[in-house]
């Protein structure tokens, strides 16, 4: 008898962990990272770093909004072309901001040579050249990361 009460309570414990405990870290992970990054001039940046990172993180911020926002990428390569060619044009921007030493420029300029090439990606798939899907939410993730390490380098 002591077994099997013993055994209902930790049925019940992974129960409770699984279906409570896990998806409420989970949450507060991703209502984390989703905080991670805003639209604004961070007023703790300073010097050369600080409009590097702040335009790269404006770049970013689109990539985002087409493709994960209420945007997603249209399907035809017309409409795409012409939002592709606006981010590159921040990517680009950005990159030219970020020609500093400082170790805040260094982590800016490998997050958009990174969604450089999630852009162009894209373009592949949407193009119909890339075979399978591109892992978007994994690799922004990263470009993210990147760029939090940029302003806290940059402070």
């Amino acid at each position: 008898m002591m077994r099997i009460l013993r055994f209902v309570a930790i049925a019940f414990i992974l129960f409770i962990g699984l279906t409570e405990v896990i998806p409420w870290i989970r949450n507060r992970v991703e209502g984390i990272s989703q905080q991670k990054i805003v639209g604004r001039p961070d007023p703790l940046l300073d010097g050369e770093a600080s409009t590097c990172v702040h335009l790269a993180v404006q770049a970013s911020l689109r990539v985002g909004d087409e493709i994960h926002g209420a945007k997603p990428p249209p399907g035809d390569s017309s409409g795409w072309t012409a939002v592709s060619d606006e981010i590159s044009n921040q990517i680009n921007e950005a990159e030219d901001a970020c020609t500093c030493s400082e170790a805040g420029c260094s982590s800016a300029r490998q997050a958009m040579g990174e969604l450089s090439s999630l852009v162009s990606d894209i373009n592949l798939m949407i193009g119909g050249q890339a075979a399978g899907a591109v892992s978007l939410a994994n690799r922004q993730e990263r470009i993210d990361v990147l760029l939090n390490r940029a302003r806290v380098e940059a402070r």
